[in-house]
């Protein structure tokens, strides 16, 4: 028995002086910071303590509370980080600020996703995009993503028992918001532009950015 031991020991250190350890970041994750006040933090915990987390989060968008959030993603190897900022009613309209950038790219990714541009150019592409949402169209925007929330768990239990209700399309005014009403723009939308026709060999003058 102690013959036995003694070989397992000797074994494990053996692997162990041959193996290299490797420490990375997970392939996968997103961070996600939020700014907001004292009392709206302390009325969502009140609730979330409840088991009320969808309701309070509906609520909490519909009054247009402000807040700012920061989400960085990272998928093997991509990162995106995305800012969201909202400075709640101005002139009896809820104005949103959105952004995003691309922190890194590494070489499998680019492999994977079939990506020749250089950093330097890629990495200069940042749409920042502007909204403005009316009462009504603030309160179509957040029920049409409870939504999409529920509809997406439907289709996630439906891998495992098949679901019986139709994922729903989009509704008809939450389209004509965008697509009409134009509640979202491109602020910096000749920027873009640019980059998309001299970084990315694209002709520009048949596409339209306005959201």
């Amino acid at each position: 028995m102690k013959k036995i031991i003694i070989c397992l020991f000797a074994l494990l250190i053996g692997n162990s002086a041959i193996a290299q350890d490797v420490t990375v970041e997970s392939l996968f994750y997103i961070k996600a910071t939020h700014t907001l006040s004292q009392d709206a933090y302390n009325n969502l915990d009140e609730q979330f303590n409840k088991g009320e987390y969808q309701s309070a989060l509906t609520s909490f968008l519909k009054d247009c509370q402000p807040y700012k959030e920061n989400v960085e993603v990272n998928m093997f190897g991509l990162k995106v980080n995305f800012n969201i900022n909202n400075s709640g009613w101005i002139n009896d309209r809820c104005e949103y600020k959105l952004s995003a950038k691309l922190l890194s790219l590494d070489e499998k990714s680019r492999k994977t996703m079939n990506i020749g541009i250089p950093n330097d150019k890629i990495l200069n592409v940042e749409p920042r995009i502007s909204c403005s949402f009316s009462r009504e169209q603030l309160v179509l925007l957040v029920d049409e993503l409870a939504k999409m929330y529920n509809s997406n768990k439907m289709m996630h239990q439906a891998v495992y028992k098949p679901a019986s209700n139709d994922v729903k399309k989009f509704d008809e005014k939450f389209v004509r918001m965008f697509e009409h009403d134009k509640v979202c723009k491109l602020e910096n939308k000749e920027d873009i532009m640019r980059i998309f026709a001299d970084d990315f060999g694209v002709q520009t003058q048949n596409i339209e950015l306005d959201l």
